[in-house]
């Protein structure tokens, strides 16, 4: 879980009931109005139970989760929040730990936190919960991933920048995947304070890359893969910068998208470059462009 700007020694925890159908879209807008994380408990027929954490400076979760299903149009009979409590912050990272678990990811590619045991015949992506997003497990990571590796087969990419890179899993797997210079941007700074020490648990910290609190359009130089899974109304608003960081014959990756928009990427971003490749998980799409 990455609980954000704590302030006590407490954080609350929603049960929350909803049908399967509406999971991921909800899913996606928790997260997006600050849920720290996320736990399926389990599933009957259409409904779907969840565990939602969220720390303790939201002041009213339950309304704010309410505002949210009326904002998405969830029907009214496949939502309910069954409880709402205080709980102590001591024991957070043990609770985590119990559905934290390795996910192998594409042909070669392994996530997994540091207490778990090693997969010595993968490229391991080590990551601690931290504050920054992206442990794999959201489809949207795991779109990237599955991506970045289809494009590290065709090609090697020497330099790499992360947009939006959040824990810093997808810098890791560039340096796993062949990259030698990585470029680590996000808005937030305290996100970015996890990176470095992710790199370090996954044996890279001496590879050569650079952090960096900036948006795309600050950067002043190009690279052979740029990679952003960030969400897509961000996207939508900077096609031409990230043209302009991808070097002619480079990579374009772009994850973060709801199915219902990929019609407009599909288009938009093809006027500058060319689609190669594109796969879709549950609501969640990512495509390769490649610069001509």
């Amino acid at each position: 879980m990455n609980f954000k700007n704590i302030e006590n020694s407490w954080y609350w925890e929603l049960i929350i009931c909803c049908s399967i159908d509406s999971f991921e879209l909800l899913s996606y807008y928790l997260f997006e109005e600050g849920a720290s994380g996320i736990e399926e408990l389990e599933e009957d027929e259409n409904i779907i139970r969840l565990r939602v954490y969220f720390p303790s400076n939201i002041n009213t979760p339950q309304l704010l989760c309410g505002r949210i299903v009326e904002s998405i149009n969830v029907p009214t009979d496949g939502f309910e929040i069954v409880s709402q409590e205080k709980k102590k912050f001591e024991n957070w990272h043990e609770n985590w730990k119990t559905y934290f678990k390795p996910l192998i990811i594409g042909q070669s590619l392994v996530v997994r936190p540091p207490w778990e045991k090693p997969h010595l015949d993968k490229k391991e992506i080590v990551i601690n919960p931290g504050l920054g997003f992206g442990t794999g497990y959201h489809e949207s990571t795991s779109i990237a991933l599955q991506l970045f590796e289809w494009v590290s087969n065709q090609r090697d990419s020497k330099s790499v920048v992360d947009v939006g890179t959040g824990s810093g899993i997808l810098t890791i797997a560039a340096f796993l995947l062949g990259a030698e210079e990585v470029t680590a941007i996000d808005i937030d700074e305290e996100a970015l304070k996890d990176v470095p020490n992710n790199l370090k648990l996954s044996g890279l910290s001496e590879k050569n890359y650079t952090v960096l609190k900036a948006e795309p359009k600050d950067l002043d130089k190009s690279y052979d893969l740029v990679i952003a899974n960030i969400e897509g109304h961000f996207l939508k608003e900077m096609p031409n910068e990230l043209n302009q960081l991808t070097k002619p014959g480079g990579f374009l990756v772009l994850s973060g998208i709801l199915a219902k928009d990929q019609t407009f990427f599909q288009t938009d971003f093809q006027n500058q470059m060319n689609l190669i490749k594109e796969i879709q998980i549950n609501e969640w799409y990512g495509l390769v462009l490649q610069k001509v």
